[in-house]
């Protein structure tokens, strides 16, 4: 029987470990976010965005400096110290460590993959969504990065969920919901 979150997870796994492999990281259809049949336009045609931003040297070369740049930026936890009011380094804190690897069970995934990722598809497609995983008690232990073609409706106050299409063999999709609690959708503003 077909896992859509073990589907999510091998996908998202294999992504990971590509970028580990690659020398020059390029994602979004080396591992098949290119999707494929009538799924491969998603439902606002950003599949055909993304496949182009691989094929075009051009187009790769100015969106992928861009992503690069942003991820080089490294994420810190810091404290503020009540004495002094000043900030200062927090590195055992639970938000550093969830910094270091805030994709883990996806194979290693890093801030950087996660960013790259993440500013890859907000130039492309104008828009990213992170699955963020939760502990017992509702922190934060994973960002999972979710293709945003694979969105096929968002949450609204109607239907509380994000539903999104996970590409399958020959051609098969899942239709998955995920919480909007649990979902982050960064979009690019609208220019209008």
């Amino acid at each position: 029987m077909f896992n859509p979150v073990s589907a999510l997870a091998s996908t998202l796994a294999a992504a990971a470990n590509w970028l580990q492999r690659s020398a020059s990281p390029n994602p979004l259809t080396q591992v098949g976010f290119g999707g494929g049949g009538d799924h491969s336009t998603g439902y606002r045609g950003q599949a055909g965005w993304l496949r182009e931003g691989e094929r075009s040297a051009r187009l790769h070369a100015v969106w992928s400096r861009i992503a690069e740049d942003v991820a080089a930026n490294p994420a810190k936890a810091m404290r503020l110290d009540p004495k002094t009011g000043k900030k200062k380094a927090a590195p055992e804190s639970r938000l550093a460590k969830f910094l270091k690897a805030p994709w883990k069970t996806m194979g290693g995934g890093t801030w950087f993959n996660l960013i790259y990722l993440t500013q890859g598809w907000l130039e492309l497609a104008g828009e990213a969504i992170w699955l963020i995983r939760t502990d017992a008690q509702g922190l934060p232990t994973e960002v999972w990065p979710i293709p945003p073609h694979w969105l096929t409706t968002p949450a609204s106050s109607a239907d509380p969920f994000f539903w999104i299409e996970i590409p399958g063999p020959h051609g098969n999709v899942t239709p998955v919901k995920l919480p909007a609690g649990n979902v982050l959708w960064l979009k690019r503003p609208s220019l209008s």
